[in-house]
């Protein structure tokens, strides 16, 4: 079954794992995180939406004429010049939301029109999320507000997660630390 629950029940417990895997990819965890609960949600579920819980895919991300893996059929809203209309369209399907998650970082390297945009050189949330939009990642008008807005009031709490996978990285480094010195004052006194 796939995952689904709150805004802060999602940066809890995936937090730290987007922002290792974004980690060197031009990817900022904050973007990420906003589209996963813009494309994924349904009365304020993360995750609840039709698309998450049949095919595990949090990010909208149709098959394209590269994809290889599973699929999942399923209507839905696009705009068009203006008009919004309803296609029956083809989206790629996985086994769980960090296959989802991973996929979704691969897509946007993979497709030379988010380079092209300057996805990878933004340098927050705002900007990223227009660079995706500019490059075509949503047909909505308004849709790059609309991440910002979404990522805004989560911001701290999604930096927070940061500070868990570095505090890992911290503990180990002073681990390594107190042992060099234990190990220094131990070859002192055998020198005595």
């Amino acid at each position: 079954m796939a995952w689904k629950g709150s805004r802060k029940e999602f940066i809890n417990e995936f937090g730290a794992y987007v922002h290792e895997v974004t980690r060197g990819t031009g990817i900022l965890p904050g973007t990420l995180i906003a589209q996963l609960f813009l494309e994924s949600s349904k009365a304020g579920v993360v995750g609840a939406s039709k698309l998450s819980q049949d095919a595990n895919n949090y990010f909208g991300i149709k098959c394209g004429p590269n994809w290889n893996g599973p699929t999942y059929y399923i209507t839905t809203r696009e705009v068009f010049n203006g008009k919004s209309t309803y296609i029956k369209a083809c989206f790629r399907q996985y086994s769980n939301i960090k296959e989802s998650i991973k996929d979704y970082i691969s897509f946007l390297q993979n497709n030379q029109r988010y380079t092209t945009a300057g996805v990878f050189e933004a340098k927050s949330v705002k900007d990223q999320a227009q660079a995706l939009k500019k490059a075509g990642y949503a047909t909505a008008p308004g849709y790059a507000q609309l991440v910002y807005d979404v990522y805004q009031p989560y911001a701290l709490l999604i930096e927070q997660q940061n500070i868990k996978t570095a505090g890992f990285n911290i503990k180990s480094i002073l681990g390594v630390f107190l042992l060099a010195i234990g190990a220094t004052i131990l070859s002192n006194k055998l020198k005595k």
